[in-house]
């Protein structure tokens, strides 16, 4: 069996990796751990065969599976303790031999698995459970789903999972069915926006090698920021969201950044992963209906007007989670703004996209192994992308992958390093 998962150009073509750590599990037994989560996944994969098939390149990009399609769970010996790498905040250019085995970039996918799981033994006796799911089939939303679904399977020998979405036209019909008016939509609105946005910034003047970097904003911080939203807000406006605070910070302190390494455009833009889900209701899902809702200003707005009225204009701009929504945003693109999309096109700025993932209940995953002890992303070797995860105390973990001298701006940066702090 086989069907579409993709007709447009371009492709996410990464793997979401995902791990959950335990120092101390009910059997320091690698088979046995393994043996135990294998039931979770064939109970899941049987229920969604598609996470059992594999991915085959053309136009559009297909995934191939059988009614009987399986998963097997790897499981791999390495020589780390749970102290050590928890010193280290989980530096994952220190223990290759853990977080190298979940790949993330993934050009060729042709044959390559839908969906892969691991299990790791520590050497002080704990294990990590990682599931990677491919991108081009589901998002961190849908591995953050399949991933509760298995630990329900693993402690719960009465649970059925439900079957997950395993057709992208599917989730096309739903939303376009959701749609006022006569308004028709396609993934043409997809490439449209992709268009807008550029991906690179290639005459900037950075140096280093790219590399993967962990900051953390605690629960003081976002207190902080969620204050100064409050006592920042004019009468009668919503006041910002501690998302949009943060965005926020981030973006100012890209900002900054990309001057210092010579950027000349007069435009700044950041932007986030739109979850059409919440909109359209969709539960059980495999696919990805995220669409980027990028927001532009000038240089100047950006960092002349300060965090609330900035956060403000993120607010503005992504407070509509509708694809009506996104329909009104390409229309005032495209509406005659002083040659906005040239300026855009042609600016040597890259964009920075923030990705709140804290949202997603990760840390309420319960494989049946003991009290969990942190939960962790496979870094994207992607720059100006920023992840950010439930660091389990009421803040987050924010992954991020930049150029060395990027990376030394962002710690270098007083307002930024007011809130957060680097992990590694």
């Amino acid at each position: 069996m086989s069907f579409n998962v993709n007709r447009s150009d371009s492709v996410m073509r990464i793997y979401v990796g995902l791990f959950w750590f335990y120092s101390h599990p009910p059997t320091t037994l690698l088979a046995e751990v393994a043996e135990h989560v294998q039931k979770g996944v064939d109970k899941v994969v049987a229920a969604t065969p598609a996470l059992g098939g594999v991915f085959r390149e053309g136009t559009p990009v297909r995934v191939e599976y059988t009614a009987d399609s399986k998963v097997p769970v790897t499981s791999i010996e390495v020589p780390y303790t749970y102290t050590e790498m928890e010193r280290d905040g989980f530096n994952q250019e220190k223990y290759p031999q853990l977080f190298d085995h979940v790949p993330n970039i993934t050009p060729e996918i042709e044959g390559l698995p839908v969906f892969r799981v691991w299990v790791f033994g520590l050497s002080c006796g704990g294990v990590v459970v990682a599931t990677a799911t491919h991108h081009i089939l589901g998002d961190a939303m849908a591995a953050s789903d399949i991933a509760t679904s298995i630990g329900r399977a693993c402690v719960d020998s009465e649970y059925e999972p439900p079957a997950m979405w395993s057709s992208r036209e599917q989730q096309g019909e739903v939303l376009r069915a959701s749609l006022k008016g006569d308004e028709v939509v396609d993934d043409s609105y997809i490439k449209h926006l992709r268009q807008i946005v550029p991906n690179s910034g290639s005459t900037l003047q950075t140096q280093g090698r790219v590399g993967s970097y962990q900051l953390a904003l605690r629960a003081e911080s976002l207190r902080r920021l969620k204050e100064l939203a409050v006592l920042g807000g004019k009468d009668g406006d919503e006041v910002c969201s501690t998302n949009d605070m943060v965005v926020a910070l981030f973006w100012r302190a890209h900002t900054r950044a990309l001057i210092s390494h010579g950027s000349t455009s007069g435009f700044t833009y950041t932007g986030g992963p739109k979850d059409l889900r919440r909109a359209l209701g969709i539960t059980n899902h495999l696919g990805n209906l995220v669409v980027l809702c990028p927001v532009f200003a000038t240089k100047s707005f950006v960092l002349d007007h300060g965090l609330v009225p900035v956060a403000r204009l993120i607010r503005k701009h992504t407070q509509n989670g509708s694809a009506a929504g996104l329909l009104q945003f390409i229309k005032f693109m495209e509406s005659g703004a002083p040659d906005i999309l040239s300026t855009l096109g042609a600016t040597d700025s890259p964009s920075t996209a923030f990705s709140n993932m804290a949202r997603m209940p990760l840390r309420q995953v319960d494989f049946g192994l003991g009290e969990l002890g942190t939960v962790q992303l496979r870094s994207f070797c992607t720059a100006y992308i920023i992840h950010a995860l439930d660091d389990g105390a009421g803040g987050f973990l924010a992954n991020i992958c930049l150029p060395a001298s990027m990376m030394a701006a962002f710690a270098n940066d007083e307002e930024f390093m007011s809130y957060a702090e680097q992990v590694y």
